[in-house]
């Protein structure tokens, strides 16, 4: 076996490729590990980012759908948005099939027991999420 001064380089590439990759991995994990990240919602009126703290779950009647989908709103929105949604329940009154949208929305929430023919209690919902007395929890 004679020594080779110049050995050929692709017999250490992988070896070279593994001990890259591994320091890149944990140079990541300590950079992760130094700045946890926080949570952040886009705010579907003004397309903002903005953290939890300052965001609110509200449902809002989407006419493409035709349903109550939720909505991330930040401080700014969140007024003007439930306006709507309030506005766009006391316009359809009338209509059973719309209040069970509503209902059903509430319900994937865990608020349980509204019944689509107590138009008041609907709106009763609608005034504790704007005193702020009832909060809908956003998704983990």
């Amino acid at each position: 076996m004679e020594f080779d001064p110049f050995p050929d380089p692709l017999t250490y590439l992988p070896w070279l490729a593994a001990m890259v990759v591994t320091g890149l991995i944990a140079r990541a994990v300590r950079r992760g590990a130094a700045r946890p990240r926080r949570r952040a919602y886009l705010c579907s009126g003004c397309l903002q980012s903005f953290p939890a703290a300052s965001t609110h779950l509200i449902p809002s009647f989407s006419t493409q759908l035709d349903n109550y989908v939720t909505t991330f709103r930040c401080e700014n929105c969140w007024l003007r948005s439930l306006d709507e949604t309030q506005y766009q329940l006391r316009a359809e009154t009338a209509d059973e099939a719309h209040r069970r949208k509503l209902v059903a929305f509430f319900e994937r929430y865990g608020i349980r027991g509204l019944s689509a023919e107590n138009v008041l209690g609907l709106l009763a919902i609608l005034d504790d999420l704007r005193a702020r007395r009832r909060v809908l929890p956003l998704p983990d």
